[in-house]
């Protein structure tokens, strides 16, 4: 019989526990739900769903009173305490800084874990990672050989200040982003639903994911799998490593060389196929999830 693992969490974590799920239940015999307080931010982004409390209470109960195993990611919604108590648990941290609750929910379990991602690691002081998964048999590359200008994106989830962890350097990538708009196509965002912010991003060359803290987040995957340059800060040999410094220069070379952009839109695209394609990173759900079962 396989297990029976319900993933809960108070926000959609940008879309992160839907995807995992759907690679999970495409790629293992592990039956994965997610339940979730609300599908969207206050900002107005919405994202992919599966039970959402308020409006599928039984459904959630039922599958709550099944499970094996529930995955808590970053801490659930006061209800759902008592209706889970008994239940083997797995806690798993995503955001950055530290969250102020770690005490609460780390007590719940042994079984405790991070983001496979460099900054979540560093946060959590070396907490074992789960990773973000993006299916590259599900989001592909469009054909780019026609467009007249590069085009190159930019979606920071927040407007932090450039000393804070976890801050995209929105307001100094901006500027440098500025500076080229006579040169390529430049689109920055940030509140937009999940599908279309997908679709901006497949209908592009370049993409800025994280060039202050050393560290790369989901919006990697994602570039990767649409076959798009991805620049960031840490050195994953599919990505452009840079840092803020070298991010105007970085993005001159790739504009004025599109033989080099492609080789790095197709090394993207490679990458994910070779060392993060969901068949290998659902392997270490499914031992986590085995250990959580076999040693309570």
């Amino acid at each position: 019989m396989s297990m029976k693992v319900v993933m809960m969490s108070k926000t959609p974590l940008a879309g992160a526990p839907y995807e995992n799920m759907c690679c999970l239940n495409k790629y293992t015999d592990v039956k994965v739900r997610w339940i979730c307080w609300r599908d969207r931010y206050a900002d107005g982004r919405v994202f992919p769903s599966d039970l959402i409390w308020g409006r599928d209470t039984q459904a959630c109960r039922e599958v709550l009173k099944e499970a094996d195993i529930i995955h808590i990611q970053n801490e659930i919604f006061n209800n759902a305490d008592n209706i889970i108590c008994d239940k083997r648990k797995l806690v798993q941290f995503h955001s950055v800084p530290k969250r102020r609750t770690y005490d609460t929910f780390a007590s719940m379990t042994k079984h405790v874990y991070t983001l496979s991602q460099p900054l979540q690691r560093r946060e959590y002081h070396g907490l074992a990672g789960l990773p973000n998964m993006m299916d590259p048999e599900k989001y592909k590359p469009v054909d780019s050989r026609n467009w007249d200008r590069v085009r190159i994106t930019f979606a920071p989830t927040n407007k932090w200040n450039i000393n804070m962890i976890g801050t995209k350097g929105m307001h100094e990538v901006t500027d440098v982003l500025n500076r080229l708009g006579g040169i390529a196509d430049i689109k920055i965002y940030s509140s937009v639903s999940y599908v279309d912010n997908l679709d901006i991003k497949r209908n592009s060359d370049i993409l800025i994911d994280d060039v202050i803290n050393n560290t790369f987040h989901r919006t990697s995957l994602e570039g990767s799998c649409f076959g798009l340059a991805v620049i960031t800060s840490t050195g994953e040999e599919g990505w452009i490593k840079c840092n803020i410094r070298n991010l105007e220069g970085t993005l001159r070379r790739l504009i004025n060389d599109r033989d080099e952009l492609m080789k790095w839109k197709d090394k993207s695209r490679q990458w994910i196929e070779k060392w993060w394609h969901p068949i290998d990173m659902c392997e270490k759900f499914v031992r986590a999830y085995r250990e959580c079962l076999t040693n309570k």
